[in-house]
């Protein structure tokens, strides 16, 4: 009985969800995570291999390519973002993106902005190298082969 009690309690503490840390609101969510995952399901979430092929095809141009680039990178989850394509895109949302949220991100300074992209740059590494160890260790049978993210493997 002891037993069941204190697993039914260490479930309760594990509880999932897409709460805002620190629970103020019970109702809350992550709003940036959200606005993805949902523009993910709906196939309007930018991405990022498409928006530099874009710029390399010379489709859009290369400067409004980079300032729409330069602003989903840095910049908040703007709805404007999940209108550049998908079935709602909007060559307005485009204008909006190179324009006005371009300028948010630009108006922040030069040296915010180097040290988002810094942060950005050393995770990216931190990232590839230790999915590289596993990737090895799974590759001399290490550990076992992970089945992954539904979307991303």
């Amino acid at each position: 009985s002891s037993s069941s009690s204190s697993s039914s309690s260490s479930t309760k503490a594990i509880e999932r969800s897409y709460l805002l840390l620190g629970r103020k609101y019970r109702y809350g969510v992550d709003y940036g995570n959200y606005m993805h995952r949902l523009a993910e399901d709906i196939g309007s979430a930018p991405v990022l291999s498409e928006m530099f092929g874009d710029m390399l095809a010379g489709r859009r141009g290369v400067s409004p390519t980079f300032k729409a680039t330069f602003a989903y990178c840095l910049g908040q989850a703007y709805p404007s973002f999940f209108r550049l394509r998908g079935p709602y895109a909007s060559e307005k949302q485009w204008d909006v993106a190179t324009g006005e949220l371009y300028q948010v991100n630009v108006k922040r300074g030069f040296w915010e902005n180097f040290g988002l992209v810094s942060m950005s740059v050393f995770f990216l590494g931190l990232n590839c190298s230790f999915w590289a160890l596993e990737a090895g260790a799974w590759a001399v049978g290490l550990v076992p082969k992970r089945r992954g993210f539904g979307r991303y493997c």
